[in-house]
């Protein structure tokens, strides 16, 4: 659609949708800035999208089909060769929304930026106590069970797993429900 000597773009694409004033009588350096934060605003959106829409296929979809599928053991053994990756996805979506939100959010900072940067860094610190502390602990622990089939959950070792292994979902959970806020706090950073 043309209007005039300019395209219509839709509200997401519309790098001068934060101005007060119409674009054309925008400065050209101050259209500049606003399309160059248009553009890191979507990347922080796109971030955020890959994190919140990562963890439930690998939580939901990818394991209770593993774990159905397969033996208690082997079902344990393939989503442990997938958690390196995961944690390191986790933390590099997590990475680059928060550098997508530092090159976005030019100018007065309020509340909700104030809020979303607490929960990034949060998202970040979770993301790399599970990935450097967390997770070679519960496979430290792992290794000195035979079978989880056969050792009976009364096992310390068996016990030990399983604590660690809730505290591994809870902050799963945890980093879920973050995603979900800044993506709900995501819109209103740009009023």
């Amino acid at each position: 659609m043309l209007s005039g000597s300019s395209i219509l773009l839709p509200p997401l694409l519309d790098p001068g949708r934060h101005l007060p004033y119409k674009t054309e009588h925008t400065p050209p350096a101050r259209r500049k800035g606003a399309t160059v934060n248009a553009i890191f605003d979507a990347l922080y959106r796109l971030a955020l999208a890959l994190w919140v829409g990562g963890i439930p296929i690998f939580t939901f979809l990818v394991t209770p089909i593993l774990f159905r599928s397969l033996g208690r053991d082997e079902a344990g053994r393939m989503v442990g060769l997938f958690f390196p990756t995961y944690f390191s996805y986790n933390l590099a979506v997590a990475a680059a929304a928060l550098g997508a939100f530092f090159l976005s959010s030019r100018g007065g900072w309020r509340l909700a930026h104030w809020g979303s940067l607490v929960l990034l860094v949060a998202a970040l610190v979770a993301g790399t106590y599970v990935r450097f502390a967390l997770y070679p602990r519960a496979e430290a622990v792992k290794r000195t069970i035979a079978s989880f089939e056969t050792v009976p959950r009364e096992d310390p070792a068996r016990r030990q797993f399983s604590r660690i292994h809730g505290m591994s979902m809870a902050l799963n959970m945890a980093l879920l429900a973050d995603g979900i806020v800044l993506l709900l706090i995501a819109p209103v950073l740009r009023r």
